[in-house]
C-alpha cells in the first residue's frame, strides 16, 4: 500500500471521528446568553421557567424518542468574538416529574406571593371555619346538657307532683274510710236505737195487754 493510500485513509478516519464526536455532541437545542456568568447561572429550571410550554414539548419529545435526555447548549459569544463560552444541561424525565410536583420553582416572585396570599387567605378561611365549628359543637353540648337538665328538673317535678297526689289520695282515702266508719257507727246505734224501741214498744204491749186482760177478768167477775 502506497503512501498516498495511508494518507487519504487516516484522512477518512478522521472525517470519520470528527462526524462522529459532532454527532455525539450535536444539542437537541441551543440557547445564546448575554454573558459568561449567565451561562453558569443557567439551570434547566431557568429554562423551564423563560417558557412554561416547554415542559410538555420536552416530555413529549423524551417520551416519543425514548430518549434518556434532552440535551441543551447554553452559549455565549462575546460581542468582538473573541470570547466564548458554553454549557450542556442534560434533562431528564425524573427532571420533569420533579419540575411538575413543584410548580412553585417556575412562578415568579408576584406570583408566589399571590399564592402565598391565597394560601393565607386559605388557612384563614380554614381557621375561621374550625372556629365556628368548635363553638357550634361548643353550642350544642352545652344545648343538650340544658336539654338534660330540664329533662330532669321536669322529672323530679312530675316526681314532686306525683308524690303529692298519691298522699292526696291517701289522705282522701282515710277520710273516706273514716267516715264509712263513722257512718257505719251511725248506723249499728240506729239499728241498737231502734231494736230498743221495739223492744220497749213489745214490752209496753205486752203491758198492756196483760192490763187489758186484768180489766177484763173483773169485769167479767162483776
Amino acid at each position: 500500500m502506497d503512501t498516498f493510500t495511508l494518507i487519504m485513509i487516516a484522512i477518512i478516519a478522521y472525517i470519520g471521528v470528527i462526524i462522529l464526536v459532532a454527532v455525539l455532541c450535536r444539542a437537541n437545542e441551543k440557547i445564546r446568553v448575554k454573558s459568561s456568568a449567565a451561562v453558569n447561572n443557567y439551570d434547566y429550571i431557568k429554562y423551564f421557567k423563560e417558557d412554561r410550554s416547554r415542559i410538555e414539548s420536552v416530555e413529549h419529545f423524551l417520551i416519543i424518542k425514548q430518549k434518556k435526555y434532552y440535551k441543551l447548549r447554553i452559549i455565549y459569544i462575546s460581542p468582538a468574538g473573541r470570547k466564548t463560552r458554553r454549557k450542556d444541561i442534560k434533562i431528564s424525565l425524573s427532571d420533569i416529574e420533579y419540575i411538575k410536583s413543584n410548580p412553585k420553582l417556575l412562578m415568579t416572585s408576584s406570583e408566589y406571593n399571590q399564592i402565598l396570599r391565597e394560601q393565607r387567605q386559605i388557612e384563614k378561611a380554614q381557621e375561621k371555619a374550625i372556629k365556628e365549628k368548635e363553638k357550634a359543637i361548643k353550642e350544642k353540648e352545652k344545648a343538650e346538657k340544658d336539654a338534660e337538665r330540664e329533662e330532669a328538673r321536669r322529672k323530679k317535678e312530675e316526681e314532686r307532683e306525683q308524690l303529692r297526689k298519691e298522699k292526696y289520695e291517701e289522705r282522701v282515702q282515710i277520710q273516706k274510710e273514716k267516715y264509712a266508719e263513722k257512718i257505719q257507727l251511725m248506723k249499728e246505734k240506729e239499728a241498737i236505737r231502734k231494736a230498743y224501741k221495739a223492744e220497749q214498744a213489745a214490752i209496753l204491749k205486752e203491758k198492756q195487754q196483760q192490763y187489758y186482760d186484768k180489766v177484763n177478768e173483773v169485769i167479767d167477775y162483776t
